[in-house]
């Protein structure tokens, strides 16, 4: 990690290549240098304020940060764009919508995820979870959380505890409540 830092920060001073500073931003970011990353990443969207790969970092990196707000302004930019991160920045803005209470929003944005990554574990069973347990009465919706909950169990080969806990809440949910105790 250090070397790669330091060929990027020799490419930023070179030449104050944009890309670098961005993979620096990134590189910061995967190793919990949030601040430092947040530098990078807004120098790079001060000249490139579309770049879809530094706003979604950035809103990552908000949402650890404790922003939720920028986070959420900035996931919203990158879905907005509709371009090739849009289904990364999707289960971000699911999250945050799920946390602000507006769970109808969460499962539009978890569903689009879907859509988008059918084999992605972790978004079956968070939808699942919302729609098996949402504390609106009128968004939950046993059958696909049963749907989704159980695609998400056979992706994790009925091993991931999550997954098998939305399982039965879903099951439940659904009415089958002899399944659901299994």
């Amino acid at each position: 990690v250090d070397e790669t830092l330091a060929k990027l920060t020799q490419k930023i001073v070179d030449s104050a290549d944009t890309a670098a500073r961005r993979e620096r931003g990134q590189t910061f970011f995967a190793i919990a240098e949030y601040e430092l990353a947040l530098t990078d990443l807004n120098a790079v969207l001060a000249k490139e304020p579309a770049d879809e790969i530094a706003l979604l970092t950035r809103g990552q990196t908000l949402f650890v940060l404790g922003d939720d707000q920028g986070a959420l302004t900035n996931f919203d930019a990158v879905i907005s764009a509709g371009g090739k991160h849009m289904p990364e920045a999707l289960p971000g803005r699911a999250v945050l919508n799920e946390g602000r209470g507006d769970f109808a929003a969460a499962i539009r944005d978890y569903e689009q995820a879907i859509k988008a990554s059918p084999k992605d574990d972790d978004l079956l069973a968070r939808c699942a979870w919302l729609l098996a347990t949402c504390g609106d009465s009128k968004l939950r919706d046993g059958a696909r959380a049963v749907e989704y909950a159980r695609r998400a169990c056979e992706l994790t080969e009925w091993k991931d505890w999550f997954c098998l806990d939305t399982y039965a809440a879903a099951l439940a949910e659904a009415g089958d409540f002899a399944n659901a105790v299994i």
